[in-house]
């Protein structure tokens, strides 16, 4: 399965840095759809964000815990190609789900297992990737803490056979150990690419790409 994205820059807040993802290659954008973020942004503030790269590149909605109905009109709303869900969200609520579905994980080792299989054992569900963060247990996402790498490569059975994000981490100084470690099939930074919390930095941005630019990713 391909996944889909190989660059996620997440958290955007503004739009110069909208286009700023785009001069330095995201594949895709994520917009923060929890209010407890410091990166938050109001659907009515994504979907104005989202115009700024229509057609370009993809969107992907960061939620916590909603509903399914909830998270349905908020796609719509903005026009998100993907939603990524970051909370305990019941994975038999999203069967049939209409948009594909990133879901994140930490990963720790067994103790987590559940978690991925309870979300890869309905064929119904729309789930195109697992994204792998850093444990935190107050912040969900974001922290710029190192997610535990040395734990996903080879990769445990319950996250073989789909496509695996990593976040957790990820900057120009760090991301080619987290590739070399880990063997993600993509990346996602939100940290690792700002001066402060949804303030994207390009000299970051640029310096994360002059990286991955001499490293033989994606395979």
């Amino acid at each position: 399965m391909k996944p889909p994205f190989f660059v996620k820059f997440c958290g955007v807040t503004r739009e110069e840095d909208m286009i700023r993802c785009l001069k330095w290659g995201a594949d895709a954008i994520g917009l923060n759809l929890y209010p407890k973020s410091p990166r938050y942004v109001s659907e009515e503030r994504a979907a104005e964000l989202a115009k700024h790269v229509e057609g370009q590149t993809s969107i992907v909605l960061v939620m916590v815990d909603p509903s399914p109905e909830h998270a349905y009109r908020a796609c719509r709303k903005t026009g998100a190609n993907f939603l990524q869900l970051h909370g305990t969200e019941d994975p038999v609520a999203f069967r049939d789900f209409p948009i594909p579905v990133v879901k994140a994980i930490t990963w720790r080792g067994d103790i987590d297992a559940p978690t991925a299989a309870s979300w890869r054992e309905i064929d119904s569900i729309p789930l195109v990737a697992l994204l792998v963060d850093a444990f935190d247990p107050v912040q969900l996402g974001g922290s710029g803490k190192r997610a535990r790498w040395d734990l996903l490569y080879p990769r445990p059975s319950a996250l073989s056979g789909i496509p695996l994000v990593l976040a957790g981490g990820i900057q120009s100084e760090t991301v080619t150990e987290a590739i070399q470690v880990a063997r993600p099939d993509g990346i996602d930074c939100a940290s690792g690419i700002e001066s402060s919390p949804g303030l994207k930095s390009e000299e970051r941005m640029q310096a994360l790409q002059s990286v991955l630019a001499t490293l033989d990713w994606p395979r």
